[in-house]
């Protein structure tokens, strides 16, 4: 009977190994990084942004406006705007749900939240959430401001929220 003897030595093994991870350092993530979001930067939404993030990363959103609605945060990062960039939902609901822990948002102006008598449209809902932060936040032409949802633990600082209604029953808050 023959017995198999191997000719790889430890010493080698562990060198291949330590090859292997050198190559692959530069496809490793350390820390959290940031995003930058413009017209002119290779991520041009703020959806894509969010779609690329990793938990911890922030987005820095630069001035301009953005024609987006019904963005969801569903891992914990910081939307920072730069320059007071407007995230303009266009009348077509709501613009900003956050359901997870640990988001930050700030330096940012909502405006034109969709109108429903049946669903509570918000510029910013936060739903089930903990530790978040929302400040220095503008929000304008809303039904809902913004609207917590068995959330618990969040700091809401220092923002500016103006409604438009003259009825109550169309006031939202």
């Amino acid at each position: 009977m023959m017995h198999a003897t191997s000719v790889y030595s430890p010493g080698i093994v562990l060198g291949q190994l330590l090859i292997l991870l050198i190559m692959n350092l530069p496809f490793c993530r350390v820390g959290a990084q940031e995003l930058v979001v413009c017209k002119d930067c290779p991520v041009e939404t703020i959806a894509e942004g969010i779609k690329l993030a990793r938990k911890g990363d922030t987005l820095r959103i630069k001035e301009g406006v953005y024609r987006e609605h019904s963005l969801l945060i569903d891992k914990s990062i910081h939307l920072v705007g730069d320059g007071n960039p407007v995230i303009d939902g266009e009348e077509k609901g709501e613009i900003l749900k956050i359901v997870a822990d640990g988001v930050t948002l700030t330096g940012i102006t909502f405006t034109n939240v969709g109108v429903s008598y049946t669903s509570d449209f918000a510029a910013i809902r936060v739903t089930e959430a903990r530790n978040f932060i929302l400040q220095d936040l503008e929000i304008k032409n809303m039904f809902f401001g913004i609207y917590l949802e068995k959330s618990a633990k969040g700091r809401i600082r220092n923002n500016r929220i103006r409604g438009d209604a003259v009825e109550e029953f169309n006031s939202g808050n």
